[in-house]
């Protein structure tokens, strides 16, 4: 299903977004890790330059 499609539905809250919450979830679930990953890899190069 494309993804915009899904998008416009969210905000609807009926029976069919709930059918999809798994999948939402998990999209965000990876979304997340991945901002963290973000996170983690700017902390690790502020420290590299700090210690110089």
């Amino acid at each position: 299903m494309p993804k915009d499609a899904f998008m416009c539905r969210m905000p609807e809250f009926r029976s069919e977004y709930f059918d999809d919450l798994p999948a939402y979830i998990l999209n965000t679930e990876t979304m997340l890790s991945s901002i963290n990953r973000k996170n983690r890899n700017v902390n690790n190069y502020n420290r590299a330059i700090g210690g110089i």
